[in-house]
């Protein structure tokens, strides 16, 4: 696995593997268990039915697991959903989430 692959998807994965206590088979476990995460379905499916209060729980989900991970473009666009929720805004970027969700899980899946 490259570092500089994950960081060009948004992963910060020197500061991840810090977070793992410098465990990087703990962290790459992680890494790997983050593709089963089901919060972006959820948020997509709430997304579609117009349930706004489901859309940022999943995005506030979304947002710790993936800053907990070090993928930080990702939790960075998920707050900013969330900042919109809350205010009662409808213009928040989700495309941004998507963009970013989809760099980080094709890092991921491409690790050795």
């Amino acid at each position: 696995m490259e570092i500089e692959t994950m960081n060009r998807a948004g992963i910060d994965y020197q500061d991840g593997l810090r977070r793992m206590s410098g465990n990087e088979a703990l962290y790459h476990k992680f890494l790997k268990k983050f593709l089963q995460d089901e919060s972006l379905i959820r948020l997509k499916d709430c997304l579609s039915e117009g349930d706004m209060e489901g859309v940022y729980e999943a995005a506030h989900t979304l947002k710790g697991t993936s800053g907990t991970l070090g993928m930080y473009e990702l939790s960075d666009c998920c707050d900013e959903v969330c900042k919109k929720l809350r205010n009662k805004e409808a213009d928040f970027d989700i495309d941004s989430v998507y963009n970013r969700y989809d760099a980080a899980v094709k890092a991921i899946e491409e690790m050795e």
